[in-house]
């Protein structure tokens, strides 16, 4: 949905700028638009036509309104009477802040919106153009889905999420194997002392918790470094939106103990296999 017009207001000596456009009745429920003071356009009142005006929230709140419903606002060089305001809705991308913005109904417009089923889309754009084509012969017939109009506003933060997720994965799987061979090195290392455990009767639960604890503290501190940049990381993409999540602390508990499993059944898989080999073979190793 786009609101193309920029014009200004003055009230109570405050002028700002406000964005605008011009629909009929029935653009705001084919919009799912909300009103929440005041009335929608209507077809039966005559004087509704090229006199009223719609406005958000942001628009009362910003020009500081007292009065909000049959005030007078100045759209281009002609003044239209406010008769409702609707609830604020986000007409750009969410890095943006929502601006006062006004509807004014009037019979010109750069755009025709339409509400379409989303089955045999093909046929009903094809039927579409087929009246377009009646109606005005000399204009030729574009078009754009609403929904793919507001993905285009953040295929950056797409293209942002795919990369992020891609090294992601790839740092896991480095992670994981760097865990594996640390394990293993251990392992060789203390395979004499694993037997020797054995035979004095550690159980393999035990042995499992003395080859994994040591590693265990690496990925613990490495959380412990990782939470701060994580969160100064986050903080600054966030800044980039208007309207933001605040970032929880759960969130990093989180995301801690998932590595903790990931490197728990990392390690835990030769931990085991070490832990139940026969402890005579062990005493024997070389």
């Amino acid at each position: 949905m786009k609101l193309p017009i920029q014009t200004s207001h003055e009230i109570n000596g405050l002028k700002k700028p406000y964005h605008a456009t011009t629909v009929d009745p029935d653009f705001i429920p084919t919009m799912g638009i909300q009103i929440v003071e005041g009335r929608p356009f209507s077809w039966e009142i005559a004087s509704d036509f090229y006199g009223t005006a719609i406005v958000n929230e942001t628009f009362v709140k910003e020009f500081e309104m007292k009065q909000t419903l049959e005030t007078e606002i100045n759209f281009i060089q002609w003044k239209f009477r406010v008769i409702g305001v609707m609830k604020d809705f986000h007409y750009n991308s969410l890095h943006q802040k929502i601006e006062p913005a006004a509807f004014i109904y009037a019979n010109w417009n750069a755009e025709i919106n339409i509400q379409i089923r989303n089955h045999n889309v093909p046929y009903t754009i094809q039927y579409i153009k087929n009246i377009w084509s009646e109606l005005t012969p000399d204009s030729p017939f574009e078009f754009e889905f609403l929904d793919k109009t507001y993905d285009k506003l953040y295929k950056s933060d797409e293209q942002f999420e795919s990369i992020i997720n891609s090294f992601s994965v790839v740092a896991i799987i480095i992670a994981c194997l760097g865990l594996l061979g640390l394990i293993s090195q251990n392992t060789e290392s203390r395979i004499k002392e694993i037997g020797i455990r054995k035979i004095l009767g550690a159980t393999i639960n035990s042995i499992v918790l003395i080859l994994t604890q040591d590693l265990l503290k690496w990925v613990v501190l490495a959380n412990a470094i990782a939470w701060p940049v994580a969160y100064y990381t986050m903080n600054k993409w966030l800044e980039d939106f208007a309207y933001r999540i605040e970032i929880s602390w759960w969130m990093f508990v989180l995301s801690g103990g998932i590595a903790l499993i990931i490197a728990l059944a990392t390690v835990s898989v030769q931990a085991i296999k070490a832990a139940t080999a026969n402890p005579v073979e062990s005493l024997k190793y070389e």
